[in-house]
């Protein structure tokens, strides 16, 4: 088994040498394909200067094309190869026993998989007549192995610039977008079924949602129709489209910014205040209110007796008019009018604080309302 699994990597390394036009495969077996990849020698090192060599022309001048027999010069020829394939990503830096052709089976086939992967479809962007691996998604006939690149670093720095980017790892796979995931677990939720797997759904009510689809789209397409034909739309600039496009997307990018600064800012300064308990409210907000409003009465009648007070001084010290027994009448009725608005407070705060004490507060005699008025 093993054996017929080699034969068919040698193969599949055969036929993709040809296709590069590799001058050390003409002529020969699969047997002699495996001895040359899988073997340590000085093929196999000429081998790996002319692939190298094939993928940039610049490598060639990195490496040494004639048979040398210095042990040291080998040496620097397997470190130059051993720089170029770790810069290329096919082995670690150190992975010298995989130039050398001293490494296990499986590892060498993935790296000769990989090496003759990258010259293939980089021949295949340079000669657009090669299909060999021209399929979609790989290279585009109607662009350059450059404007490729160009393109696949541009969808890769669109990828990381997303705000999901650990979603593109995630271990776990949704066959379904989120709106439909949702509107399942909401279904089965009202069903009982909590944490359970859903069941596929029975063939009659797949056709009933089919032909109901079926018509709903008909309708779209008839209301599309009819306002394709009431209205002429204008062909888009490409240029405007890819202004509106840039800014959106600078908008976009700077919008993201700003969230995720007050996520961060909500998490370090903010939101060690919203775990807090809150307060516990009283029922004397009412009274409070009560108090203060009888207090500000009192203050208002206190700031007319004392200007009554400062009058009569006035009156009193000028001179100007006497005393008699009219004047003093009108005095002493101002005076037991405001005795009587004193009593009346004084009474009112005693009714209030009874009502305090039937709430449950407790309220210290040397402290009441009263007391503190009477003062």
């Amino acid at each position: 088994m093993a054996g017929s699994s080699k034969e068919v990597l040698a193969r599949s390394f055969k036929k993709r040498l040809q296709d590069l036009d590799c001058p050390y495969v003409d002529g020969v077996d699969e047997s002699w394909i495996s001895e040359l990849l899988f073997h340590p020698g000085e093929a196999r090192i000429r081998l790996l200067q002319w692939l190298f060599s094939r993928f940039d022309g610049k490598l060639a001048e990195m490496l040494e094309n004639q048979y040398v027999l210095s042990e040291t010069q080998m040496d620097s020829r397997l470190q130059c190869l051993l720089q170029i394939a770790s810069v290329m990503g096919l082995c670690k830096a150190d992975d010298i026993d995989l130039i050398r052709g001293a490494a296990s089976s499986s590892k060498q086939s993935a790296f000769w998989d990989q090496l003759l992967d990258i010259l293939c479809i980089a021949d295949a962007a340079d000669n657009p007549q090669k299909r060999g691996l021209a399929s979609p998604g790989i290279v585009s006939e109607s662009m350059t192995l450059d404007e490729q690149f160009d393109h696949d670093c541009q969808y890769i720095n669109t990828l990381a610039a997303q705000r999901d980017l650990k979603d593109t790892f995630s271990t776990k796979l949704h066959l379904l977008p989120p709106d439909l995931l949702r509107l399942i677990e909401n279904n089965l939720k009202e069903q009982g079924l909590e944490g359970h797997r859903p069941q596929p759904p029975e063939r009659s009510k797949l056709d009933e949602v089919i032909s109901k689809l079926d018509k709903d789209l008909a309708a779209s397409e008839a209301q599309l129709g009819a306002l394709q034909k009431q209205y002429d739309y204008p062909r888009s600039d490409q240029k405007a489209v890819a202004k509106v496009t840039q800014t959106l997307k600078l908008v976009l990018s700077e919008l993201a910014q700003l969230v995720t600064s007050f996520s961060y800012c909500f998490e370090s300064e903010m939101r060690q205040w919203c775990n807090k308990t809150p307060p516990q409210l009283t029922d004397l907000g009412p009274a409070v209110k009560r108090v203060h409003s009888l207090l500000q009465q009192f203050s208002v009648l206190l700031d007319g007796l004392k200007g009554i007070q400062t009058s009569y001084i006035g009156v009193c010290s000028s001179g100007q008019h006497s005393k008699n027994a009219t004047e003093t009448k009108r005095v002493d009725k101002l005076v037991s009018v405001s005795q009587a608005a004193l009593e009346s407070f004084q009474e009112c705060v005693s009714i209030m604080n009874e009502s305090l004490q039937r709430c449950g507060e407790e309220w210290d005699a040397s402290t009441t309302l009263g007391a503190t008025f009477l003062r």
